[in-house]
Order: structure tokens, then C-alpha cells, then sequence
């Protein structure tokens, strides 16, 4: 279907379950309310399969995603639109982290170079 769950996060600071999805989309859930209703909010900027979600260790609002479309974004949760898009992939980027001080966003991808890439966020 087009909601198949493609990787999962959940952060302990705001309570909320971030899921990335087959369908270009990330939805945050509220881990503590039952059914479909517990979907929040849906994230859709991406323009492949979302591979994996990440929450900031540091900050509630702060989430990061990416992409068979080769991109990783960063979003705040209070707004729909990404806060950057980054497009230094050269392939399908299959998964993301933070570091523990949530200043550095890594992310790795398909291909033969360029597939470990670290992003940081200080004057952001």
C-alpha cells in the first residue's frame, strides 16, 4: 500500500513518533492516543521514497529525513515547509543521524563515493 513504513524515530522530548513512508511522505504521530486519528501531522516535500527520519537530540521541533530523491531535509515541526533541503548526494540517501550535541547531521547513501556526508548546522 502506500503508506508501507519505511523507518521509524521517536523523540523523548516532545513525546511524538516520526515514520518515514513509500509514499514521499513523513507523518508524526502521538505515541500516546490510539488509531488512525493519532497521525498529526504529514510532511510531504520529498520527491522519492523516504528511506529514514531522525528527531535532534536537543531540540523538540528539529527532525530530519531523507530520501531516494538524494536529498536530506531538515524540518521544524511548526511549519509543512522544509527548513533546508540538502543536495550533496549523488544517490539515494538511505539513512540519517545526529550527533549528541545535534550540531552535525550525518547522513548515508547509495554509490560508489560520496556516501557518508556530514552536515553541519552552527550559523544555520
Amino acid at each position: 500500500g502506500n503508506k508501507v513504513v519505511t523507518s521509524l524515530s521517536f523523540s523523548s522530548l516532545s513525546k511524538m513518533l516520526a515514520s518515514g513512508h513509500s509514499d514521499n511522505a513523513v507523518r508524526l504521530w502521538d505515541a500516546r492516543a490510539h488509531g488512525d486519528s493519532i497521525v498529526k501531522l504529514e510532511l510531504k516535500s520529498h520527491k522519492g521514497w523516504v528511506s529514514d527520519v531522525a528527531w535532534s537530540k536537543k531540540n523538540e521541533f528539529l527532525l530530519a529525513s531523507v530520501s531516494h530523491d538524494k536529498t536530506v531535509k531538515l524540518w521544524d515541526i511548526r511549519s509543512k515547509i522544509p527548513l533546508y533541503t540538502l543536495s550533496s548526494h549523488t544517490n539515494k540517501v538511505l539513512c540519517v543521524d545526529w550527533d549528541c550535541n545535534s550540531d552535525l547531521i550525518l547522513s548515508g547513501g547509495a554509490g560508489a563515493s560520496s556516501n557518508l556526508e556530514v552536515h553541519s548546522l552552527k550559523g544555520q
